[in-house]
């Protein structure tokens, strides 16, 4: 009998603890999650003669988020070094690694970007020449530069990070632009479509004379119609191919310390940031612009685009200082630039620099036009990153649910200045308070990337 007792209040016990361990793993766990988001702006400050500005402290700044002045988190002076940085090894043999390993400290970083793609045959001639001069005569030894391509096929790879020019100047002698973008005004081929519409329009209501044949009209227009379809999905698809591609370099260098300038060298980029309710024609949704421009930002990339046309007949040279409108909403600066829009050459080049001056002002960068001498142009890209100040404040709670975009004002208060450049704001978004809102997206985008997207864990 007692053999049998015990062995009855074994499993009654042992059942308890199964049953008691089973609720256990039904209970779910409570989780506190707790975010801070920081907002990080580098900041090149030259004195009078273009000159960095050294030895300056945090008292010097002032840092503005929509005219509000924000306490500065972190304050640091940056000047890079010459410690190269290389690929890390897999940890057992046969494995691989996105990793970039070396000295955490700064260094001059250049990424040059060719633009096949937004660039007639003939600016292509005078853009190679200009780089590989660049190349030859003005990249320094502690200077990293990375060269790409971009084309109607995306985004190219022609080297990685590299401190020789002579393998960059190889590199670049063996790279064909494949076809490049037809050398046709696309801007002007929509403005023609639209004044065509626009008389078919008149023509069916009756505004115009009687002695015009509605229907003749429709016949004579639906040439400059059809056209302007085609040129503005054109446009599109050069526009769609452009940002992927700074998308795409910004995930690739987002894991790589400091301040990188991407020299874009383009013939032109049209403005077609239309808004939600002008998805015709293959428009795009300023949601398109504003992840780009995040991105970049996060990646800690200011853009340099520099226009390669060159020296355009009774334009002036450019004027970094030159005053620009910038709006909270892409699609309200898109509104107003195409308010102002004029069917002749001027207006259409216009507002391709326009572009490309918002580019430089949402990244911190500078844009170049209007000038012949390139070389001269890339050259001060490079300088602006090798000495900076890095300054860094923490997104408050009541901005963090402002969503869009927000304004910033960088100034310094002491002698001497002569310019202090950073980037005119930043877009927050639900990627940008919560980078687990847009990973599966961003992991599907990186297995079709050319490039290592250095910043994603495997």
């Amino acid at each position: 009998m007692k053999p049998s007792l015990f062995s009855f209040l074994a499993v009654l016990v042992l059942t308890s603890a199964t049953h008691s361990r089973a609720l256990q793993a039904e209970t779910p766990a409570s989780t506190i999650t707790s975010r801070a988001n920081l907002v990080v702006v580098p900041v090149v400050v030259t004195g009078k003669h273009g000159n960095h500005m050294a030895n300056l402290t945090k008292d010097d700044f002032r840092v503005e988020e929509e005219g509000k002045a924000q306490p500065i988190a972190r304050f640091e002076e940056i000047s890079a070094n010459k410690t190269p940085m290389h690929r890390a090894t897999g940890p057992v043999p046969n494995s691989y690694t996105n990793e970039v390993v070396g000295d955490p400290s700064s260094r001059v970083l250049v990424i040059i970007a060719l633009d096949f793609l937004n660039t007639t045959w003939a600016d292509e001639v005078f853009a190679r020449r200009s780089l590989l001069k660049y190349l030859a005569e003005s990249v320094k030894e502690d200077t990293l530069v990375s060269l790409v391509t971009i084309d109607q096929a995306g985004l190219h790879q022609i080297h990685d990070f590299t401190t020789d020019p002579a393998v960059l100047v190889a590199a670049l002698k063996s790279v064909t632009s494949g076809i490049a973008r037809l050398d046709t005004n696309e801007q002007q081929a929509q403005t023609q479509g639209l004044e065509a519409q626009n008389r078919v329009t008149l023509a069916e209501s009756g505004a115009l004379s009687n002695l015009l044949n509605p229907d003749v009209i429709k016949l004579v227009a639906q040439p400059r119609i059809i056209n302007a379809q085609a040129a503005a999905s054109r446009e599109a698809f050069a526009i769609r191919i452009t940002l992927e591609a700074m998308q795409h370099l910004a995930q690739a260098y987002a894991a790589v310390p400091g301040r990188k300038a991407l020299i874009w060298a383009t013939g032109s980029f049209p403005f077609l940031m239309h808004d939600q309710t002008e998805m015709s024609y293959g428009g795009l949704s300023p949601d398109v612009y504003q992840r780009t421009f995040q991105m970049l930002d996060d990646a800690n990339i200011a853009a340099y685009p520099v226009d390669i046309r060159g020296l355009s007949p009774g334009s002036d040279d450019y004027d970094a200082n030159r005053p620009r409108d910038m709006s909270r909403s892409i699609a309200t600066r898109a509104q107003t630039l195409r308010a102002s829009e004029m069917p002749n050459p001027e207006s259409v080049r216009e507002l391709s620099l326009s572009t490309l001056r918002s580019f430089a002002d949402m990244t911190g960068g500078q844009a170049f036009y209007n000038a012949n001498d390139l070389q001269q142009s890339m050259a001060h890209a490079t300088d602006d990153s090798s000495s900076y100040y890095l300054l860094t404040y923490y997104l408050s709670k009541d901005s963090a649910k402002k969503s869009g975009w927000h304004k910033l004002k960088v100034t310094v208060a002491h002698e001497g200045v002569g310019e202090v450049r950073a980037r005119k704001g930043f877009f927050v978004s639900k990627a940008t308070l919560d980078p687990e809102n847009s990973r599966r997206n961003d992991e599907q985008v990186a297995l079709d990337s050319p490039l290592d997207y250095t910043a994603m864990p495997m």
